[in-house]
């Protein structure tokens, strides 16, 4: 029996062993368990972070030339509408809308470019989603603005159109102005309206080529070349082949004066250095033509410009003479010119002018003062190579000036 009872106490000892390596077991096992859930959460919030990156990554990429397609439709897109707003007789119902559709793009652009500039401080999925939703409306504004400017080019083509039909009225009634050529300046439609101008070339444009050679004609007889040749080129930017308007700018420039201070000058002795007032042309505030430059006066009051001027000094131990040599290349016909003292010179100044082409004198006055009245002058310069002015010193200071001194070639 208590053999039996050893044994007992034995397997029960080895059992309650056994149970606490178990438990003991078990709670290792419990404690492992537990460990390796929290692992594997630690993991798949790790993965699920990773992924959202990537797909943030992927719409930025997506959207980015997109963005840069968008903000070039706004910059074209803007141009043309307020290029619009310039124009005469526009709707301006129609340009709100214009400018409406530019605004709502401009908004969705900046909206989408804030937010990829907040990609290193976001990685969320409502940010994924927020970007997502961003790029299909960048997708959608770029579709509307493409639309708009499709508009805008339909309404510039119609506002053409009417500006060609007034032009055509205008020349039908004989009253053609060159408004077109005000339209045609924009940096915007000139491919347009070089299009429309030919597209109606037996409309209107065998109209403003005869319209414009007469009053081609009007500006020669009042001797505006200038203006004329001006007329002229504007049209040829549309009909650069016509034979009438290259033939009539041809004979223009043929026949179109030559000032005096445009030769060179071979040789001068001018008193005291003194270089003679040259003339030029500018516009008025009418836009035609005139002589400009420094504006002499004669003792009668009379202005003059595109002056050519010879001190003279016959005061006590002065004695100065001045003199010039043009250079003429046989390539002039004809000198018009007038011959005055200006009214600055002294009050008993008297002097004498000689002219002289190719040595050989054509011309001689003394005692020219400030009372004498204006001498017109028209002289032979046919195979001529130079002319020469020599103004001599009698009485006081003064000044012999040609006046109006313009040249016909050959």
């Amino acid at each position: 029996m208590k053999k039996t009872t050893s044994l007992a106490v034995v397997f029960i000892a080895i059992m309650l062993c056994f149970s606490a390596c178990s438990s003991v077991n078990d709670t290792d096992k419990s404690v492992g368990s537990t460990a390796l859930v929290d692992d594997t959460d630690n993991t798949t919030s790790e993965d699920e972070k990773t992924n959202a990156q990537e797909r943030i990554s992927d719409v930025i990429d997506d959207i980015v030339p997109l963005q840069n397609e968008l903000e070039g439709l706004i910059s074209d897109t803007t141009s043309k509408y307020l290029f619009l707003v310039e124009q005469d007789d526009v709707d301006i119902s129609i340009i709100e809308e214009y400018k409406n559709a530019v605004d709502d793009a401009s908004k969705v652009y900046f909206d989408s470019i804030n937010a990829v500039n907040n990609r290193n401080t976001n990685d969320s999925e409502e940010f994924l989603a927020e970007l997502t939703k961003l790029r299909e409306q960048v997708v959608s504004e770029t579709s509307n603005i493409q639309a708009t400017q499709l508009n805008i080019d339909t309404y510039q083509e119609q506002l053409v159109d009417r500006f060609i039909t007034k032009a055509n009225e205008l020349a039908d009634r004989g009253e053609y102005s060159g408004a077109i050529i005000m339209l045609s300046d924009s940096a915007i439609y000139p491919e347009l309206m070089r299009v429309k101008i030919i597209e109606t070339k037996n409309v209107i444009g065998e109209k403003w080529i005869v319209n414009t050679l007469v009053r081609v004609e009007d500006y020669i007889s009042a001797k505006r070349y200038e203006r004329a040749l001006e007329d002229i080129e504007e049209v040829l930017v549309y009909f650069p082949t016509d034979e009438r308007l290259l033939g009539r700018k041809q004979q223009i420039m043929q026949d179109k004066p030559v000032a005096l201070f445009e030769l060179a000058i071979v040789q001068e002795d001018r008193y005291g250095g003194y270089i003679a007032s040259t003339g030029d042309f500018y516009k008025d505030e009418v836009g035609d033509w005139q002589k400009a430059g420094e504006v002499m006066t004669d003792s009668f009051g009379n202005l003059y410009t595109g002056v050519y001027q010879f001190p003279t000094n016959g005061r006590p131990y002065y004695n100065d003479d001045s003199y010039a040599v043009f250079n003429l290349d046989r390539k002039f016909k004809q000198l018009n010119t007038s011959i005055i003292m200006r009214d600055n010179s002294d009050t008993d100044a008297v002097s004498s002018i000689h002219i002289y082409v190719d040595e050989l004198l054509v011309f001689a006055r003394g005692d020219i003062t400030r009372l004498t009245e204006k001498i017109d002058l028209e002289l032979d310069l046919t195979d001529a190579k130079t002319l020469k002015v020599v103004a001599s010193h009698g009485n006081g200071y003064s000044y012999i000036c040609l006046v109006d001194a313009y040249l016909q070639r050959n």
